[in-house]
């Protein structure tokens, strides 16, 4: 499980990397930057304690775009395909994953920001259970940055 986790939050990390520079437009522009990007990472079958090293193709679209109020919104979607193999089966694997990051700073100091996140490791070996995996949390601060509102789902189902 520890080590899903440090998948996910790896995962997380990638897609936000290309937020800081959208933030270089212009004002009351929509900046968009897609691209498949190659990757590989080793990730953990809780389902059937293994690690499964993970060769991925992602695509990223990032949209930032002002209100008329001056707020900010930024859009990061993400979509995962790749191929793995289990370190201890030698199962190979079929990974999907989406993830949608939005995030709204308005003019009055309020942050939210929330990532749904679903995904799936499928085994081709009729022996070693698939892993699904939907991960929601919805976060709020307030201009004085303290967190006034937060929701989480961690849900991992074997079949």
């Amino acid at each position: 499980m520890r080590r899903l986790s440090i998948f996910i939050v790896t995962l997380i990390s990638l897609i936000l990397m290309g937020a800081p520079a959208a933030f270089a437009a212009a004002p009351s522009a929509q900046n968009d930057r897609t691209g498949w990007q190659p990757f590989e990472v080793v990730g953990f079958n809780p389902c059937y304690p293994e690690d499964v090293a993970i060769t991925v193709q992602a695509l990223f679209e990032l949209k930032v775009m002002e209100d008329g109020s001056g707020g900010l919104h930024t859009v990061i979607q993400s979509q995962l395909r790749g191929t793995g193999v289990g370190s201890v089966t030698g199962a190979k694997y079929v990974v999907r994953d989406t993830a949608v990051y939005t995030e709204t700073a308005t003019t009055a100091g309020v942050v939210t920001f929330g990532v749904p996140i679903t995904g799936m490791m499928i085994s081709l070996d009729r022996d070693v259970p698939d892993l699904y995996y939907i991960i929601h949390f919805h976060l709020t601060f307030n201009a004085k940055g303290e967190l006034t509102s937060e929701v989480g789902k961690f849900e991992f189902l074997c079949r």
